[in-house]
């Protein structure tokens, strides 16, 4: 077998694994639309992606013809990547999330493939998307048709000031929670300061010497009958 043709079937190899599940940043809208998501972003050189890569891949297979589920997977060391793994919080590898492709969630469940495809089947469902506004409730639906109607422009400005008020409510839960602390802290602090006194007012003494009395109040009493 020459070296050319070699060379072209690994290249078809490589290009039929690749397309099998892989996502990049100029493909996601596309290939994820209509569909509940379960991707793994990873990085080639991480052990954990390594090992999980033959179950991640079987998995893919299994749901790779779904109607409404796709099982996929984003290179997050892929240049074209970047942008896509930070707007979805990708801290660490493998990371692993599912649900609407624009708005995912993170999966905390065990790895086993088993595990895995269980959840796969049992948690990802059709979801109400303006894809898929059959699925919509009447006042979900009529806010999409609504925002559909907007401007890319308009629809940047009201997710920019959403993400504001998130971020402010997320600042304001730290504050209140950090002033919480403290004030566990000065109380922690003030009942150990009370303990510390009882102890120096002998209040163990005080009640091991009436332990004491009351015992040989009982000796007596038994004593005299």
């Amino acid at each position: 077998m020459s070296f050319r043709l070699l060379a072209t079937l690994f290249l078809v190899g490589l290009s039929v694994a690749y397309s099998l599940n892989d996502l990049t940043a100029e493909t996601y809208d596309k290939i994820t639309e209509g569909k509940t998501v379960f991707l793994k972003f990873y990085a080639p050189t991480c052990a954990h992606c390594k090992a999980m890569a033959p179950e991640w891949d079987k998995l893919a297979e299994i749901f790779k013809d779904h109607e409404y589920i796709f099982v996929g997977q984003v290179d997050c060391t892929d240049a074209r990547n970047k942008e896509l793994c930070a707007m979805n919080y990708v801290r660490g590898y493998p990371t692993i999330l599912y649900g609407d492709p624009q708005h995912l969630e993170k999966y905390e469940g065990p790895r086993l493939f088993l595990d895995l495809e269980r959840f796969v089947e049992t948690s990802l469902k059709p979801i109400c998307s303006a894809h898929n506004l059959d699925l919509c409730d009447d006042e979900t639906r009529a806010t999409i048709e609504e925002l559909l109607t907007l401007s890319f422009k308009e629809l940047d400005e009201r997710v920019a000031k959403a993400e504001e008020q998130l971020q402010a409510a997320n600042e304001e839960f730290e504050k209140k929670l950090k002033r919480i602390q403290n004030d566990y802290i000065k109380v922690a602090d003030r009942k150990q300061d009370a303990i510390d006194a009882l102890k120096d007012d002998n209040l163990a003494l005080m009640k091991a010497v009436k332990g004491h009395k009351k015992k040989l109040a009982r000796q007596a009493a038994a004593s005299s009958m």
